[in-house]
């Protein structure tokens, strides 16, 4: 099973995840894995992220860091803001054949 499967981020529900920033890092926590679309040829979620006020992330690839997934490159875009900090969803769209 590939590390960065709609299964295994469901897995990693509720827990941090460190994201690398060019000065500093953060941590993000994995509060909803949702399938979007799943068929026989493709594998369709998206992950919302929570994070804290400050840093905010604007929309990029960030180098993310699981004690169980390893390290995974993602394209995290700002999606809400609620009293705790921001929110971050990471959409995954491609061929099952590809794995």
């Amino acid at each position: 099973m590939r590390a960065d499967s709609f299964s295994s981020f469901h897995g990693a529900l509720h827990t941090g995840f460190k994201v690398l920033l060019e000065e500093s890092e953060a941590e993000l926590i994995l509060i909803e894995a949702k399938d979007t679309g799943t068929s026989p040829d493709y594998e369709q979620f998206s992950l919302l992220f929570a994070g804290p006020p400050e840093p905010f992330f604007p929309q990029q690839i960030y180098l993310f860091q699981h004690p169980q997934l390893g390290e995974l490159h993602l394209f995290t875009v700002p999606v809400g803001k609620n009293p705790e900090g921001f929110l971050y969803e990471v959409i995954f769209s491609r061929p099952l054949a590809a794995q």
